[in-house]
């Protein structure tokens, strides 16, 4: 006992001022973090943040309409940390109230969000599908994650909050073997019996796996001969813009495009330069993309009869599973 009380005596004595007030029964330190942060701010430094100036212009614009919900349904001026759980469960049920073209059609417009959900509700209007609400409704809790590595706040209050929802299947449909053939024999017709954009771009697609924005805006000078073979070599330019980082990609020309006469196709076009799809119209390359999805999803409904939720991402998918068939590996 004696020689305890002396060695307690030393350590009192030796004790460094950098822990003169920390014993054991003390709680354990918590983060440093930013006090009274609102979320409006949060959302600004998020927008502004370099660190994700690599994404592209597309992945930004999703997340305008679930920032618009959060302010709607939480306030811009409440602080980042006193967010709740049931505030995120608040937004994702009023994202899925919307009614579906919400910013097109004119009856909606200049509206809040709330009442645009109670005008979609009393009008039976159609609503948002279960698919782009769960798109929607990721980007709030990828935005939580975000505070949460900043330091921001402790935990996401939005994590978590799909699970539990069935998956909409569609979202990842391949067209059967009576779709394909339906499609197949119905692109003449529908391009007007003229070997174009319209006839060209769906082959293109299942015989590449390219998305439709990448097939839309093809370039001529896209076509370059990489070790011998004849490929699309895939880029961002100042006028086209790539899904991620790995669509920056060297796709090659499948033979089945070649006996079809593709290149010829491309060769007459080559004359001229710029873009290869000139005949598809818009503005931009979104614009295209727009215009030549509506179309095209009219045709495979009218006229091939394909099942619901069967587009033209299906081909995509279907050259997909053709490489997995294959034993391609990844």
């Amino acid at each position: 006992m004696h020689q305890s009380t002396q060695q307690q005596k030393v350590l009192g004595n030796s004790r460094l001022p950098l822990f003169s007030n920390t014993f054991a029964h003390n709680p354990p330190p918590k983060l440093s973090l930013p006090s009274g942060l609102s979320l409006g701010q949060v959302i600004t430094r998020f927008e502004k943040d370099p660190t994700r100036g690599h994404l592209t212009e597309s992945a930004g614009k999703k997340y305008i309409l679930p920032f618009a919900v959060l302010r709607e349904v939480v306030g811009e001026d409440k602080p980042i940390g006193e967010i709740a759980r049931a505030d995120c469960a608040a937004c994702h049920e009023l994202l899925a109230s919307l009614p579906r073209n919400y910013n097109k059609l004119t009856e909606f417009r200049g509206k809040g969000l709330r009442e645009l959900a109670e005008l979609a509700k009393s009008s039976g209007a159609t609503l948002l599908s279960q698919g782009t609400v769960q798109v929607y409704a990721h980007h709030p809790s990828a935005f939580f994650n975000y505070a949460v590595q900043k330091g921001i706040i402790e935990h996401n209050p939005a994590s978590r909050l799909m699970s539990g929802q069935p998956k909409e299947g569609s979202s990842r449909l391949t067209f059967n073997n009576n779709e394909l053939k339906g499609l197949l024999a119905e692109l003449p017709g529908w391009a007007g019996n003229r070997r174009g954009g319209r006839f060209w771009a769906p082959l293109v697609g299942l015989f590449s796996g390219m998305r439709l924005g990448e097939v839309l805006w093809l370039h001529t000078d896209d076509f370059q001969t990489v070790d011998g073979i004849e490929a699309i070599v895939l880029r961002r330019t100042d006028d086209r813009s790539l899904k991620t980082r790995g669509a920056a990609r060297v796709v090659p020309i499948h033979a089945e495009l070649k006996r079809l006469g593709f290149m010829k196709f491309f060769e007459d076009r080559k004359r001229t330069g710029g873009r290869l799809f000139i005949d598809l119209p818009g503005d931009d390359q979104q614009h295209c993309v727009d215009m030549f999805q509506k179309r095209f999803s009219y045709m495979l409904k009218q006229k091939v009869g394909v099942r619901a939720g069967v587009s033209f991402h299906s081909l995509r998918h279907n050259f997909r599973d053709g490489l997995r068939n294959a034993g391609s590996p990844s």
